[in-house]
């Protein structure tokens, strides 16, 4: 998805632009973690920091996708899960 959205972003959109590309989804790290370590299969556990803000909140990373999606379309075409599955697995073949 990023590769097709990345040749978009180079052979048609005008190239002064800023986009930020993403998922239309949010995932925090803790749950995109939990994610990799299931898939991967891995068995090991590692402790997570949570960092907080001044207010005691923990930290949050959403970026505004709103101009990559009006700009491109919908280039989302595989769910975060099967794009971990598929990176793995690419790894697992080639490395």
């Amino acid at each position: 998805n990023l590769v097709n959205a990345l040749d978009q972003i180079i052979f048609s959109v005008n190239k002064s632009v800023e986009i930020n590309l993403g998922n239309k989804n949010s995932t925090s790290m803790s749950n995109l973690y939990k994610k990799i370590l299931k898939i991967s299969k891995n068995e090991r556990k590692y402790n997570l920091i949570s960092t907080k803000d001044y207010h005691g909140k923990g930290l949050g990373r959403r970026i505004c996708c709103r101009k990559s999606f009006e700009l491109l379309g919908n280039y989302n075409l595989v769910s975060l899960d099967e794009g971990i599955e598929r990176t793995f697995k690419w790894y697992r073949n080639n490395l």
